[in-house]
């Protein structure tokens, strides 16, 4: 039986945590103050922020919520369960990253072959036309040796399929090894020790959030401790952002996210009871179409504003920035909503059924 209190939490958190992942993308780079090539300005603090400390949480969580999801309705694990999760997770994630990563292609196609857009997409990318099998097998891996898939933000769902694929593994180990298989794949996360195919990081978050399904736990701590935690995340988060270039700052970070998953779970747990927060469904219903469609969206968006705003114009460069979130976030749920209106079958697939 899944906990009432994280479904509820799991519920609200999925646009908040979306728009986070969309300032992730939104970073504009020629204001980047942790190349030591850039020097300091306000609008590379205000960006570093909440690109890169605010929405740290944001990818972990989500990893956590699916290793959750996956165990936390089952008694146990056997063949048939699994194959049933299989075929759930088949229409959930393959479909659409099949479908998202080919609609990108086609996208870049049209940009290098037309002047349809006025926006020059093809920048980096290999001309589609001259693609080999490799590129195209390659497009729903890590398209010209770099380490995403045509669509870049999918490889959360590319690595949480190859997760879902281990789900016995995980379980095996869990129910065998309880929390120090848990704690073991933190150490290696911790330390950086990870792997070319799947990473660390997803081995961890995602058992994390498993060891919560099988075990049928909550992850919302006590008010207590989620005072404290609270807390200490802020403090965290003031220390990262003054330390923002020191020389251990990705094990502080990595403290940081710990730390931060656990006050973000709890201090959303405080807002749905005591503060009756909701999130409208036409908004948290469009987390995924946001998700899978924002990419393309801020790269187009963002060259056209630069046309009219200099890049030297930090405060202009601050606006376009705020600007292109809120757009892709807006303007995805207006989509989505639209998409599944008028051609709702179209929608169930390239929403994964959601």
């Amino acid at each position: 039986m899944m906990d009432n209190a994280m479904s509820k939490v799991i519920q609200f958190l999925r646009l908040p945590l979306m728009v986070t992942i969309v300032m992730i993308h939104a970073y504009i780079k020629e204001y980047d103050i942790s190349n030591p090539e850039i020097p300091y300005s306000f609008m590379g603090a205000v960006q570093y922020f909440f690109s890169n400390i605010v929405s740290q949480v944001a990818i972990p969580m989500f990893f956590c919520f699916s290793g959750y999801l996956f165990f936390a309705k089952m008694q146990r694990l056997d063949g048939q369960t699994y194959w049933n999760k299989l075929k759930s997770r088949f229409h959930s994630l393959f479909v659409p990253y099949v479908i998202w990563n080919l609609l990108y292609v086609f996208i870049y196609y049209v940009a290098q072959a037309t002047s349809l857009m006025p926006v020059d997409l093809s920048g980096k990318h290999k001309l589609v036309v001259d693609y080999t099998l490799y590129d195209w097998l390659s497009v729903f891996w890590n398209i010209h040796g770099g380490l995403f898939p045509m669509d870049a933000p999918l490889w959360f769902i590319r690595d949480l399929m190859l997760a879902v694929l281990l789900a016995p593994l995980f379980y095996f180990c869990l129910t065998k090894l309880k929390y120090w298989f848990v704690f073991l794949l933190g150490a290696l996360w911790f330390c950086g020790i990870s792997g070319q195919v799947l990473s660390s990081a997803t081995f961890f978050y995602f058992s994390l959030g498993a060891y919560y399904g099988i075990y049928k736990k909550s992850m919302i701590v006590s008010s207590k401790i989620g005072a404290v935690l609270l807390t200490v995340y802020a403090l965290c988060m003031a220390l990262e952002m003054y330390f923002y270039d020191g020389e251990y700052i990705a094990y502080f970070r990595r403290l940081c996210v710990i730390v931060g998953i656990y006050a973000t779970l709890f201090l959303t747990d405080c807002l749905i009871r005591v503060k009756s927060w909701k999130i409208s469904p036409f908004w948290s219903d469009s987390s995924f179409f946001i998700y899978a469609y924002h990419a393309v969206f801020l790269v187009m968006l963002q060259k056209c504003c630069f046309l009219f705003v200099s890049f030297q114009n930090e405060y202009g460069a601050l606006c376009v920035y705020f600007f292109s979130v809120a757009c892709a976030v807006c303007l995805g749920a207006v989509l989505n909503w639209l998409l599944k209106k008028m051609l709702p079958r179209v929608a169930s697939v390239l929403l994964g059924e959601r």
